[in-house]
């Protein structure tokens, strides 16, 4: 086989299966990718609580908050770089910015090894410094992943990347099952990120089309990718604070059992978050992007399917809202009925974050950049204020409504931008407001319903 262009591989994306067979689009893929992870995690949560103990999801919810907390902290905008930039298909900016990622996941894998006791006694939990020992392989692994995975969003084929991550996301329950049934403590937990890591490294040198790396700092994108990606360095640092005060608070602040109720509430609330955030990120951005890229101009077009999605997760989250509660009465025990009342409030973040993600998605690749930052200094300051407070005076409720309201300012802020840009429509978003309160209806005669025949048969 002839090796690649040195200068472009744009050639090689045409290599990547369509999967026309098993759906029409990016779109139709993403939506059907998150709900098979949604089945998946759900299936999975509802054995794992048989097996383990609410302590074992609550340490994951500690080594978790470390770990993303140095991820956010130390983000090159990388993703939305190659993605957005008119070169970003070229050999030289592909291995300068696969050689950032590389070092830098093994800069934050010595940090948290070399740092271990010292990280796990700030976070008050002392006994879990030969996890945090163990968790710092995820982030070398992670760091080595193909950029290939980022070429194939930027031509528009996020869907290849969604059944990949969703066997991953397959094989990564199977194997914290089969772990917890031999280990029973969080440990598998531990083992399973670390071969999920692992594995997502190697398959993606195994199952994409291969990109010849070398070791690669080209001054030229060094200074391109800073141009484009300090607002999103900076949005990161200051996210970092937002979306990661409660994870901090409940982790170190908390027994670990009520961390554990906590971050399994949190982990079914953030699939429809998700579904919202990859739609924005993957498929909405990549659009919008090669919108620019191509004919120079703002799309014109804010809503179209991206309506159709958030109409499904409106009334989704609308019913949770009411359903919440009896959902996890319904299929878990005692020792999760707190998770309950914390998934039906968390439900109204995800509400405003399925406003927030398109448009900071759509301003940031029509050249706004400066959106991310400015949303998420707004996140911040919501935090910084209200978390402290209502955690003092509410305790954990008071800290879930806290966070479930972190972007209420950032959408005001995104959607006057939307206005200025001239792609802001009333009528559409009054459309979601009706579909909210449809969904939100559903969900309380369900739950009449249910807990009915759940006091009939002695539930």
């Amino acid at each position: 086989m002839d090796p690649p262009n040195p200068k472009k591989i744009a050639s090689l994306l045409d290599k990547v299966p369509s999967l026309k067979t098993l759906a029409s689009g990016n779109a139709s893929v993403l939506v059907g990718a998150t709900f098979g992870r949604a089945i998946v995690r759900f299936g999975s949560n509802l054995v794992l609580t048989r097996v383990l103990a609410p302590q074992d999801f609550g340490v994951m919810v500690v080594l978790n908050a470390v770990l993303t907390s140095f991820q956010m902290i130390s983000d090159t905008g990388a993703r939305a770089f190659i993605i957005r930039d008119d070169d970003g298909e070229e050999l030289e900016v592909v291995n300068t910015v696969r050689t950032i990622m590389i070092v830098r996941g093994l800069i934050i894998a010595a940090l948290i090894a070399g740092f271990a006791p010292q990280i796990a006694g700030l976070m008050g939990k002392p006994e879990l410094t030969s996890a945090f020992l163990v968790m710092a392989l995820v982030p070398a692994f992670e760091g080595c992943i193909s950029m290939r995975v980022h070429l194939v969003t930027r031509a528009r084929r996020q869907r290849v990347n969604e059944m990949f991550e969703l066997a991953v996301f397959a094989f990564t329950a199977l194997l914290s099952f089969v772990l917890a049934l031999w280990l029973r403590n969080y440990w598998a937990f531990v083992y399973a990120a670390i071969a999920t890591a692992a594995v997502k490294f190697v398959c993606t040198e195994i199952f994409y089309e291969r990109v010849p790396y070398r070791f690669t700092l080209n001054t030229a994108v060094l200074r391109r990718m800073w141009s484009f990606s300090s607002y999103v360095f900076l949005a990161s640092i200051f996210a970092l604070v937002a979306n990661q005060t409660d994870k901090v608070i409940v982790g170190s602040r908390m027994p670990l059992d009520i961390a554990g109720v906590y971050g399994m509430a949190m982990s079914l609330t953030m699939i429809f978050t998700n579904l919202a955030n990859n739609f924005a990120r993957r498929v909405f951005f990549a659009d919008a992007a090669a919108s620019v890229r191509e004919k120079g101009k703002v799309p014109e077009a804010y809503y179209g399917n991206l309506q159709k999605l958030r109409f499904l997760l409106f009334f989704i989250c609308g019913g949770c809202l009411t359903f919440g509660v009896t959902f996890f009465d319904l299929f878990f025990d005692d020792r999760y009925a707190l998770a309950g009342q914390i998934f039906a409030v968390s439900a109204i973040g995800s509400i405003i974050r399925i406003y927030a993600s398109p448009a900071q998605a759509f301003l940031v690749a029509t050249g706004y950049s400066k959106a991310a930052l400015i949303a998420s200094i707004l996140k911040l300051c919501h935090i910084v204020i209200f978390a402290p407070l209502l955690f003092g005076l509410y305790g954990l409720m008071g800290l879930v409504v806290a966070v479930a309201t972190v972007e209420v300012w950032a959408v005001l802020f995104l959607y006057f931008k939307l206005m200025r840009f001239g792609v802001f429509s009333l009528k559409e978003e009054g459309y979601g407001w009706v579909v909210i309160a449809i969904g939100a209806a559903t969900g309380f005669v369900g739950s009449v319903v249910v807990r009915f025949f759940m006091n009939l048969w002695g539930l």
